[in-house]
Parts: structure tokens; sequence; C-alpha cells
């Protein structure tokens, strides 16, 4: 069972292959190195990767980035430069470790040489630098696919090995990370695992100092890419373990090796130390927590990353339970490799979902678990193995269960890339609506914040209680850009954090058997995203008892469009008579939002 095949395997060989193509021809359709859209390459979290390469080898500023003011004016990589933050001395340190900007670095070079070449601005974030920087994904992503096949040829045939791919790459949210978001952190890291998977084999068929030292560099480069996944050394540290005596009998074979584990361990701190360099620079400490405030909540998890209607990867890439059922049979069959692959599963989930920023930003399904998937893709040929020994009725049945679930992972992969499935803030009624759609409405876009909804407002009274136009504003209002009237309030949260608002005593609202609030404007945006939200909460002594709100952003999909955004809010019975009900447009972020005619009216039976 655990020898290697000696036919050609023809069957995993082409998925491989194809699956490569595929990548590739994804990756040139869905381009994204038109240096002005949102969703360029070098946006958002990936400018924080990348950053370290630039701010060196183009502009000498790795603690100051003065440059970056042009850049932003220039290309619009993010609206709000929270890539770097103030280290304390003066100097700005970035928040992204450094490992990733090591691999993306043959790249970069390659992107530079040719800007140079070809005419193109040399700033380090004009077409070829995107361009480059978006294939190296795909280069990295090919490897890890060849380098897979080779480990699980040493275990399953080439028939399961074939399906395991085709389920592993176009059912789960692995396409998204590696063929179209490809500048994430997830892609480079999956390759990380592979050479992981495949050295950790290559040792202990055969000990040799080479290979030790090559998973130390491993294993180093892989926590400087993203720290929490130092626990990639469990794998060699378990494989072949299968009891208590294992481990025993394993730390005999560390013992007999010592040298080699030195060998491990000095190259795994050789790899880290560009970050610690970094970090002494940039902040005059050896060891920095770049990320600030954020941290983990070890005693209460958010299982919602898992189960959520928000990001849960279990809701949007429900072939991910395939992975969890492939451990019973990896268990029973291939033992040896079970705890290596198990023990780092349940650890690695546990500290994705504790992670305090459990959405972990814009994404689809929950994009923190796709590096694992090097090493799942051992529990899910398991899985696959034992099916392909049932009857070929129930090998039918299987097929009618995957093929569907492959297709909608596909068509929601689509869904998001065009929006209609949001990058942050789904709620299961949202979901729900849209399941299945290939556009949404006003209607729709209701469900993505709120719950209260009034579908015919013609069985209601209805009654203005305010409105304001802006035009006696003073503050963070603009005269260039307005729906009505001659002003707008602008929404720069540098200005003001709240907008001019309405506020009404609750008790007043009690005398109705069913009252309800539509809250309105007109909102207008320029060329990416905003964050500001429209909000009416009830407070007593200043502290929310009922909250409700939108995302302005969710419903302005054309730029430069002044668009209707409102929402019902339908007014409890249970709250203190001498709460009070506000509204107002909270301004997180909304450096190009405006917005006019905002009213507030009410509905009753």
């Amino acid at each position: 069972m655990h020898k290697v095949l000696k036919t050609k395997n023809p069957y995993s060989l082409l998925t491989v292959l194809g699956l490569i193509l595929l990548m590739l021809a994804v990756r040139l359709l869905v381009p994204r190195w038109d240096t002005l859209n949102v969703k360029a390459v070098l946006t958002w979290d990936v400018l924080g990767y990348y950053l370290y390469l630039p701010s060196y080898f183009i502009y000498g500023d790795l603690y100051q980035f003065e440059f970056m003011p042009e850049i932003l004016d220039k290309y619009h990589p993010t609206n709000v430069f929270y890539q770097a933050y103030p280290a304390g001395n003066g100097n700005l340190v970035i928040k992204y470790p450094i490992g990733v900007s090591i691999l993306y670095a043959p790249f970069f070079f390659l992107g530079h040489l040719y800007a140079k070449i070809a005419g193109y601005p040399t700033d380090g974030f004009s077409a070829p630098y995107q361009f480059a920087i978006g294939l190296s994904a795909v280069f990295y992503s090919a490897i890890a696919l060849w380098v897979l096949r080779g480990v699980l040829l040493r275990y399953f045939s080439d028939k399961a090995i074939a399906l395991t791919f085709l389920i592993g790459v176009l059912g789960l949210n692995y396409m998204q990370y590696v063929f179209i978001d490809g500048a994430m952190t997830h892609g480079y890291l999956f390759f990380m695992y592979a050479l992981l998977l495949h050295f950790t084999i290559k040792w202990h068929e055969t000990p040799r100092k080479h290979y030790a030292i090559i998973l130390g560099l491993i294993i180093g480069l892989s926590t400087i890419i993203r720290p929490t996944d130092i626990i990639c050394c469990l794998i060699p540290l378990l494989w072949g373990v299968t009891s208590w005596a294992d481990i025993r009998t394993k730390a005999q074979l560390v013992w007999e090796y010592r040298l080699h584990f030195i060998l491990l361990i000095i190259s795994a701190f050789v790899a880290t130390t560009p970050i610690l360099i970094y970090w002494k620079a940039a902040t005059g400490h050896w060891l920095f927590y770049s990320y600030d405030d954020q941290g983990f909540s070890w005693l209460d998890p958010y299982f919602r990353v898992l189960f959520g209607f928000e990001k849960g990867w279990f809701v949007y890439t429900p072939l991910a339970y395939l992975f969890v059922f492939g451990f019973y049979y990896l268990y029973r069959h291939y033992r040896k490799i079970f705890w290596a692959a198990f023990v780092y599963f349940i650890l690695n989930t546990y500290i994705v979902i504790s992670w305090d920023v459990w959405w972990y930003g814009g994404s689809y399904s929950c994009r923190a678990l796709v590096q694992s998937y090097a090493v799942l893709l051992l529990s899910l040929a398991a899985f696959l193995t034992h099916f392909f020994n049932k009857k070929t009725w129930k090998k039918w049945a299987f097929g009618l269960l995957v093929i569907p679930l492959i297709g909608l992972n596909l068509f929601q992969i689509w869904q998001y890339n065009e929006n209609i499935i949001q990058s942050e803030g789904i709620k299961k009624a949202y979901y729900k609506r849209i399941f299945g759609k290939t556009s949404v409405s006003r209607y729709d876009l209701a469900f993505l914040d709120n719950k209260d909804h009034i579908k015919d407002e013609s069985k209601y009274e209805k009654r203005l209680l305010g409105e304001y136009g802006f035009e006696s504003d003073t503050v963070n209002v603009v005269d260039y850009e307005f729906y009505k009237g001659k002003k707008a309030f602008h929404c720069r949260a540098s200005a003001t954090e709240f907008s001019k608002g309405f506020e009404f005593p609750y008790k007043d609202f009690l005398a109705y058997d069913e009252a309800w609030l539509k809250v309105s404007l007109w909102a207008k945006h320029g060329d990416w995203e905003t964050y500001s939200r429209l909000v009416t909460v009830i407070e007593k002594d200043g502290k929310p008892e009922k909250w409700r709100g939108v995302h302005i952003n969710n419903h302005l999909n054309t730029p430069g469009q002044w668009v209707p955004v409102y929402y019902y809010y339908e007014i409890p019975k249970d709250k203190d008579p001498e709460s009070v009900i506000k509204s107002y447009i909270y301004t997180q972020r909304g450096e190009k939002l405006f917005v006019d005619e905002y009213r507030i009216e009410l509905l009753t039976r």
C-alpha cells in the first residue's frame, strides 16, 4: 500500500497539469493589474506584505514611508494607510511579517527590470509589478500541486488522487486565494506546507543533514510569513507516531540524529533573522508584536468562523466536511500519518477561530484555513479511497452529491467576485436572499445589515419626522457635490466621527401598536470603497439597547452616481420609557463618500 506506484499515473498527472493551466488562465482572465482598480494585486493587506520591497530597493525608506502619500494619491492601493503604524520612537513599523516579500522578491525584480525596459514608472506599483506579483502565486502553487501529487502517490491510488485534487482545488475556496487573490499569504504557505510534507517524508525514509536543514528553513520562513504557522513543526515531529510508545521511539530517533536536529533549529533561526533585524532597526527591539492591539480569545473562540453565515467554512464550502470525515479513514488505514495531520489540523483550526479579527477582513469562506489544505488533502484522499472501494451505486450517489457542491462553490466564487456575496457583514437572511442569484436588488441589499423589513409601505400611514439637506451646516459639508440644493455632507472621519442626526423620546412611540422608522438618504462615492454607516439606535444613559444600521457602501455599486439608501427599523415595546432614539451617520472611512437629503419617517398601521 505504501510503495510508490510504478505506473505513469495518468489521471493525477493530467488533473494536476489541467489545474495548473486553469490557474494560469483564470489569473490572466481576472488580471487585476489595472493599477487603479480597488481589487488590483498590490492593495489592502497585500500592500503590507509587499511594502518591504519597494521601500528598501526603490526608495531606501523602510521607517518613514515618505513616498506613500504620492503612491496613495496615484494608485489608491488602500483608503487608509493602516499597513504601517508608529513604533513609538519616531519610526513607522510595518504591521505584516516579511516572509511573503522574500517569496515575492524574484518576481519583484523581474517586474522592476521590465518596467525599466518598457518605460513604465519604476515606482513599485505600476502594471509590471502588479503582473509579476500576480503571477508569482501561480508559479508557487503549480510547484505545490506537483509536489503534493508525489506525496499522495506514496499512499493513495492514481484515480483517488485525481479526484482529491479536483475537490480540494475546485470545491473549496483554494481557487479564490490562489487563482484570483493569489498574492495573499495563503497560496505561498500552501507551497511551504507541500515542501514540508515532501522533505518530512524524505528525511524519515533516509535521514540526511541537508533534508534537516531544508526543513528548518521551511519552518522558519513559514513562521515569518504567518507567525502562528510555527505549528507546522508538529508535522515532522509527529510523523510516523502511532501511539504513546512511538513518542519514546521518536525521541530516541531525534537523539540518534541530534546533529540533524541542531542543524534544523539553526536553519530555522537563520530563516527568521530578516524580521528580527527589521524589528530591531525599526523599533529598537529584537522581538516586537507588530499586530498592535489585535490578539486572541483563547477561552472564547469564534465558532462562527466555521458555522456562521458571514464567513463560515462549512457554510460556504460544505465539501470541507470531507476533510473532517476523512480523518476517520486516515486513522484506520494510514495510522503513521494520521496523528501528525490530525493534531496539526485541530491546533491550527483552534488558532484560526480564536483570532479576534475572526472575519479576516474581506474574504470568501474562511481564507485563513486555505494553507492547511496541503495537509488536509491527506485526509480527503483517505476518504475518497474508501469510496472507491464501495459498490457502483454508492459511487454514483457520491458523485451526484459532490458535483453540484463543486458547481455551487464555483458559482459562489463568481458571486463573490461580482460583489453579490459581499466580502464582509453577510447575515443569514441576506445569504438566503441571494442564494443562486446572478444579480441583487435594492431590497436584497437591505438584508445585509438589518433584519427589519417592510415589503409594502402602502399598508402603513407615513409621517415625516425630520429632514436634513445640510444647507445650513458648516462642518464636513461641500458645495461641489450635492444631490439637491447647494451642499452635501462629506463623510471624512478625520474631521468629525458623527454627522448631524435626529433624536426622539422613545416613549413618544409607545402609543402605537406597530411603529417603524424609515431612515433614508442619497449617497455618492468615488472610485474605491467607503465604510461609513447609517445608524439608528435606542440609547439609555448613553448605552445602546437596540442598534440597527447599514454599510452605505453596500448599496453603492456605481461610482460617481447618486443612489438612494434606506432601511427600516421596527420600534420595540420592551425598552425603558426614558430611553431615546437616535439616528446619525457614523463616518468610519469615507474619504470619497457624499450624502444628501437625509430623512427619517414614521410608519404606523
